[in-house]
């Protein structure tokens, strides 16, 4: 049987976001050769030493937890007969928020008002913590809004309008889309 590599990578690349503490160390409880190579694609640090843990570079930690949305993000248990069609993933809302600027406030009302907004159309919203000023909105991967990109943080009702646009276009937003400025 042929076994591709690249996959097998992403799924433990996946599973380590899973385990991720101290926001940027996952255990490192997975085939060695499969750790060499997220080493050597420059996503986490040797993984060689006494260490029970790994570290993730910036770039390991986003593929992770953007893997991990896309392989495991879902909305319940599959049904238990098989016969039946998939439902396709609704993508996942990330917001990164700066953890310096103590922002985790600001990024989970926002959250929460893209729940109650989404609930139907989002696979769910994930808070993660960063530097450096950071505040950014992505949807299945894409950024919808950059506090650095867009100059300021954004008003909830034109960030509601952005991830429609991206979750379900013909949506009509009743009151936001009617909004005057």
């Amino acid at each position: 049987m042929d076994i591709d590599t690249d996959r097998i990578d992403e799924a433990v690349l996946a599973l380590l976001h899973l385990g991720l503490h101290q926001e940027y160390r996952a255990w490192k409880g997975f085939d060695w050769d499969a750790m060499n190579r997220l080493y050597e694609k420059g996503y986490i640090g040797d993984p060689v030493g006494k260490a029970k843990s790994v570290v993730f570079t910036e770039e390991g930690r986003r593929e992770a937890e953007r893997l991990f949305g896309t392989l495991f993000a879902g909305t319940g248990r599959a049904a238990a007969d098989q016969t039946t069609k998939p439902a396709a993933r609704a993508p996942a809302v990330t917001i990164e928020y700066c953890r310096q600027c103590r922002w985790l406030l600001r990024a989970a009302w926002t959250a929460q008002e893209l729940l109650s907004t989404f609930e139907e159309d989002v696979g769910g919203v994930t808070l993660v913590p960063g530097t450096g000023g950071v505040f950014v909105v992505s949807v299945g991967g894409e950024t919808v809004w950059s506090r650095k990109d867009d100059g300021r943080f954004p008003d909830i009702a034109e960030l509601k309008q952005r991830v429609r646009d991206c979750v379900a276009p013909e949506r009509d937003l009743g009151h936001v889309d009617r909004v005057q400025r």
